[in-house]
């Protein structure tokens, strides 16, 4: 197991972050995935599942105190979040 928070110390977030090319074809990525697993879900296409993935679970999501969905940029950027940390880790654990 690693120590993620040791990890996120020692990687310098502006050498990943610099490339803003990078930034944005991410955001596309991630907004793709969003409004396509949203088509799934109206569609009806996605089944039931033991483990239901993040995505799904975000797209559900409703606030308790107003029962809104949550707006798709704030699940874009959650996501956009995790992918990040995920780069930053597959990048610092190869190099």
């Amino acid at each position: 197991m690693c120590d993620s928070d040791k990890i996120m110390a020692e990687v310098n977030l502006l050498d990943i972050c610099r490339c803003h090319v990078l930034q944005l074809t991410t955001q596309q990525f991630v907004s793709d995935r969003v409004y396509e697993m949203r088509g799934q879900i109206i569609a009806g296409k996605i089944g039931e599942s033991e483990k239901v993935p993040m995505l799904q679970r975000l797209l559900s999501y409703r606030y308790s105190t107003t029962n809104d969905l949550m707006p798709d940029h704030d699940i874009i950027s959650e996501c956009m979040g995790h992918m990040y940390v995920q780069l930053m880790i597959s990048f610092y654990l190869l190099h």
